[in-house]
């Protein structure tokens, strides 16, 4: 039998942190490109609030 191996959900705030630190942007310069108050992105990648549409 194939041994079971536990999912990993990784959310969209994991990945964004990746490109985040791939591109070398801060949340500041993040939050600026994409015109979103520094808090609010901050939010978002802590997982504080959800992403939507």
């Amino acid at each position: 039998m194939a041994e079971l191996k536990p999912f990993i959900n990784i959310g969209p705030s994991e990945m964004l942190k990746d490109e985040l630190e791939y591109l070398g942007w801060s949340q500041e310069d993040f939050a600026g490109i994409i015109g979103m108050s520094l808090k609010a992105v901050n939010e978002l990648l802590t997982n504080k609030t959800a992403v939507t549409i």
